[in-house]
């Protein structure tokens, strides 16, 4: 705070000396708070930009090798498929208004795209996931529920407060995802050609769609886990592949996720 500045405030106060040197003292302490509020909170992690993958050939998700071991085991290999290549296309800034597909039953995007109802039924959305803060949750924002029950599908909720309650619910998404697929193959018959199947693309039992506000920050940090959870491949990778089909992402969690 310039020395000019708190004589002209001094100055223009105009209630005489008293009034003057408590103007002062003010001025003193407020400088010296902010000159040190630095020191009173922990500071905020940096910000670390991962580059895109550079590479000319996409890239291929490992086949999958098993994530529940157990129950559930060997309908997760028929639906989560492995050596799945993403389609990459040249990205347009208007995209990030929309949902794209992370993998073929896996889509990611912000939470206007869950009222669109159009979109919603042609892709065969079988499910919403909503990751948002408590205070959205609190207000009933984001839930997509007027959606899902107009499509007679599961709305899913994951609220948070800070990005460790983020990190705490990455096991449940993940399982929420499983179990929805996997009761999907059991309702379309198993092994056999699912239902609404489309030509030329690969098989799907069920297709979520994982959203945020934005689409770019806790939605993909789901999404990025559950590619290292089911795949086994490693946060800079994660972050990458969903970078192919969604580059607007953002993950402001400067950590190593670690999902058991």
């Amino acid at each position: 705070m310039s020395r000019e500045y708190q004589a002209t405030a001094a100055a223009e106060s105009g209630a005489g000396p008293v009034a003057d040197y408590q103007f002062r003292v003010w001025i003193t302490k407020t400088t010296q708070y902010l000159n040190n509020a630095d020191l009173l909170q922990v500071p905020s992690p940096p910000h670390i930009t991962v580059p895109p993958f550079c590479d000319e050939a996409a890239p291929v998700l490992p086949p999958y090798v098993g994530y529940n071991q157990g129950h559930g085991d060997e309908i997760l290999k028929h639906v989560t498929q492995g050596n799945y290549q993403v389609e990459t296309t040249e990205w347009k800034y208007p995209w990030r208004r929309e949902a794209q597909a992370i993998l073929a039953f896996l889509y990611l995007g912000p939470a206007s795209i869950a009222r669109n109802m159009d979109f919603l039924k042609k892709e065969g959305i079988t499910m919403l996931l909503v990751v948002r803060d408590s205070v959205s949750a609190a207000q009933g924002l984001y839930n997509g529920q007027k959606a899902a029950d107009e499509l007679g599908i599961p709305s899913i909720f994951i609220n948070v407060t800070n990005n460790q309650d983020l990190i705490r619910a990455f096991p449940v998404a993940i399982e929420k995802i499983n179990q929805h697929l996997e009761e999907e193959f059991l309702k379309q018959g198993g092994l056999h050609k699912p239902q609404n199947q489309v030509p030329g693309k690969p098989n799907t039992w069920g297709k979520i769609l994982v959203f945020c506000e934005s689409g770019n920050e806790r939605s993909p940090a789901v999404v990025a886990a559950y590619l290292m959870a089911m795949y086994h491949i490693d946060l800079i990778a994660a972050i990458q592949y969903i970078q192919q089909r969604r580059f607007c992402v953002s993950i402001f969690l400067v950590i190593s996720i670690s999902v058991t």
